[in-house]
């Protein structure tokens, strides 16, 4: 009998060692995009922090096309 409990706690920690399941995979990511959706609907309603958004982009597309020529 302590043999099986050996081998259950033995899967148990395989188990832990493995990681998160694919169902706790997505919903992680799914809690994760839904902090990145909040996110955005709120830097869209500001429009200064969205033209300061907005003009460090550009600023960083232009900085990554001279480096690239």
């Amino acid at each position: 009998m302590a043999k099986k409990s050996t081998n259950r706690l033995m899967g148990n920690a395989v188990n832990a060692i493995s990681g998160p399941s694919a169902a706790q995979e997505r919903r992680w990511r799914a809690e994760e995009d839904i902090r990145t959706l909040t996110r955005a609907a709120e830097i869209k309603a500001d429009s200064a922090r969205l033209n300061a958004a907005k003009a460090l982009a550009t600023k960083q597309v232009n900085d990554l096309k001279k480096a690239c020529k």
